[in-house]
């Protein structure tokens, strides 16, 4: 779709960012790994970061997700995906000198509402230039 769109000339190529959270937060870092160049910026929300199938780990991809500016937010209290591998994954993206911004909140895994992407959106309007 992103492709068709960039293609028909109706998105910037420039300005594509990328949120996810809990496994959405996963397949956005494969993408991410996958076609480093076509986005702007990455913002997710306790993401699976240490485990997933045939389409890859995402720790196991930082080599592949290039200079992109990424913010990584995980709840010290999500019963679901441990903040310890948010933790690991943010200190391994420090090792590859990856533009990484690591917020650890007193939340619980992730609900969605309305408001909620808030820190993402913020996140996105200081990368734009």
């Amino acid at each position: 779709m992103i492709n068709r769109l960039q293609t028909e000339n109706v998105i910037d190529s420039q300005k594509i960012y990328i949120t996810g959270t809990c496994e959405g937060g996963r397949r956005g870092l494969l993408q991410l790994a996958a076609s480093p160049g076509r986005y702007a910026a990455c913002a997710f929300a306790d993401p699976i970061t240490l485990s997933g199938g045939i389409d890859g780990i995402p720790i196991n991809l930082l080599p592949k997700m290039d200079k992109i500016p990424l913010l990584l937010q995980h709840g010290t209290n999500d019963e679901v995906s441990s903040v310890e591998h948010s933790r690991r994954f943010y200190a391994e993206a420090q090792k590859y000198g990856m533009p990484v911004t690591y917020i650890e909140t007193n939340e619980s895994h992730t609900h969605i509402y309305r408001d909620y992407y808030d820190f993402a959106f913020e996140f996105f309007n200081k990368t734009k230039d």
